[in-house]
């Protein structure tokens, strides 16, 4: 990412978590600890998605100069989100909100969380299989648009992983750019930070 970020805090050792009752073990029954792995990670990788995009939305609708967030793209998906911040920063003139001096390195950001997105369309939207007879590794077969042939990627389960990891540093990266260009004093007495993200709703 093109700015420092916060450091996020360290993850808790897995041995420290908490136990949790299932509800409903059949689900997971006869699962191995790869496939346990892989299930995992892809719900990191949805949390971690939905989080991004949430913030995305703050940023564009802070880019448009609207007062409440919802009235700016409010169905919008992540990847449109990311073209529609793109675009603008595109299209800015000297009156836009963004400084001259930030649009380039904001918008190789919104280009990398685009990418990002777009793997997560591809491993949320995938349908996953282990390839046993040759690969030994899991496959995502899945639907491309204006193409009649399906889209086949080979991976490990901690792919999903790594990519919400990469996720959460770019709602990092983003979360700092809307802080930085749209940011409100924030309160030390409530542990805040000199600035801080304000996504208004109503």
């Amino acid at each position: 990412m093109s700015q420092a970020q916060p450091t996020p805090e360290p993850a808790p050792d897995a041995a420290a978590l908490p136990p949790f009752d299932l509800p409903y073990p059949c689900l997971v029954a006869g699962m191995d600890s790869d496939e346990a792995t892989l299930t995992f990670g892809l719900g990191l990788v949805a949390r971690k998605a939905a989080e991004l995009e949430y913030v995305l939305h703050g940023l564009v609708a802070n880019m448009a100069g609207v007062e409440l967030a919802y009235t700016c793209s409010p169905a919008a998906t992540g990847g449109q989100l990311c073209n529609q911040g793109i675009d603008s920063l595109n299209k800015a003139g000297d009156d836009h909100p963004v400084p001259t001096s930030a649009r380039g390195p904001l918008m190789r950001d919104l280009e990398r969380c685009r990418e990002l997105m777009d793997d997560r369309n591809r491993y949320l939207h995938g349908y996953w299989i282990f390839d046993h007879a040759e690969r030994q590794q899991w496959l995502t077969l899945k639907g491309k648009r204006g193409s009649n042939k399906p889209e086949i990627a080979f991976t490990y389960s901690s792919a999903p992983w790594q990519l919400a990891h990469q996720l959460e540093e770019c709602q990092q990266c983003i979360l700092y750019w809307d802080m930085e260009l749209f940011g409100q004093p924030g309160d030390p007495e409530e542990g805040q930070p000199e600035q801080i993200s304000v996504k208004r709703i109503r």
